[in-house]
Parts: C-alpha cells; sequence; structure tokens
C-alpha cells in the first residue's frame, strides 16, 4: 500500500453539506430577480418610449396620438395624457387566514393637462388615500376581472375626491399597469 492510499484511508470522509441544491436553486432564482429588476429599470428610466416627457414629467402623447373627449368619467377612457404613480404600491391584503401582499403599478389618464399637474402637487395625499383603499382589500374579491374593474373604478373616485375637495380639474381614467397578488 503507497502512502498516499494509507493516507486517505487514515483520514475521516468529509461530511456531506446538506442543501447544496437547495442553495443553488436560491442563488439562481436571486439572480434572475435582480436582472429582471435591472431589466425593468432600464426599460422604464434608460429606454426611449414612444411619448414624449414634457415638462414636470407628464407625458404627452407622440405625434399621431390625440386625445378622445368622449367617455370622460370611465376608466377605460383612449386618449389623453398619462401620469405614473411610481413607484408601486406594495400592501397587505385584509385576509384573516394569511398573510397576502399586492403590488400594483397606477397611471393615471386626464384629457385637461391641468388635471395631470394637479395630481402631481397632490401626490402625497392621492398616493396615501390608494394605499388606505388597496390594503383594506380581500384577496378573494380581487381575483376576479370584475373585482380589479371595481378596485379601478373606486382608485379614480378616490383620485378625483382629492381633487375635487381642492377644486382641481378631474382626471379621466385610472389604469393599473401591473397587478401582482401573493
Amino acid at each position: 500500500m503507497s502512502a498516499a492510499a494509507a493516507a486517505a484511508e487514515a483520514a475521516p470522509a468529509a461530511p456531506k453539506k446538506k442543501g447544496g441544491a437547495m442553495k443553488l436553486i436560491l442563488a439562481v432564482v436571486v439572480t434572475a430577480a435582480v436582472a429582471g429588476g435591472g431589466a425593468f429599470y432600464a426599460a422604464q428610466h434608460l429606454l426611449p418610449s414612444s411619448s414624449t416627457p414634457s415638462e414636470g414629467g407628464v407625458e404627452t402623447p407622440a405625434a399621431g396620438e390625440g386625445h378622445d373627449e368622449h367617455g370622460a368619467g370611465g376608466t377605460a377612457v383612449a386618449g389623453g395624457d398619462y401620469f405614473s404613480l411610481a413607484p408601486s404600491f406594495v400592501v397587505n391584503l385584509n385576509d384573516e387566514d394569511v398573510s397576502r401582499f399586492l403590488q400594483i403599478e397606477v397611471e393615471v389618464m386626464a384629457v385637461k393637462p391641468a388635471a395631470l399637474d394637479a395630481v402631481r402637487a397632490n401626490l402625497p395625499v392621492i398616493r396615501n388615500r390608494l394605499v388606505l383603499l388597496f390594503s383594506s382589500q380581500k384577496f378573494r374579491d380581487l381575483l376576479p376581472r370584475e373585482g380589479k374593474e371595481k378596485l379601478q373604478q373606486q382608485a379614480l373616485d378616490e383620485i378625483n375626491k382629492v381633487l375635487e375637495e381642492r377644486k382641481k380639474p378631474r382626471v379621466d381614467g385610472v389604469m393599473f399597469t401591473s397587478f401582482v397578488m401573493q
């Protein structure tokens, strides 16, 4: 028997590490999440969009896009200018059985640019009202499309209440550009 073989037999076997596969899976998931977040940030902030930003960060439609004066007051109004209520809203849902979360991105639309200026000027109050609205929802109520559409209308109503209290023009629509429940 050679000296190397004898040393190998004499040395105790190294203990096997537990959870190695789980750590690898976790590393892959974290890496994918970071890459996805970076891509989202680049798409939102670094890449040119089809809209042209105007003064104050409110986007105006690109050439060829017009305003639709018909249907003001609904949530599915086409045309107008858009303003993002970024960052995303992340709230706990009102569920007694288990912890549930809602992450939602909201854009408002108005035919009158003064309405979007009013939204921007009153953003802290509007975000507060929307956080209270979103966190009062029940997970099961938001599962069907009708529940999301009802919440969309309630969000529009909350925003317009703030604007009416300040005697500002109303917004014409609210869009959820991302809606994730867990």
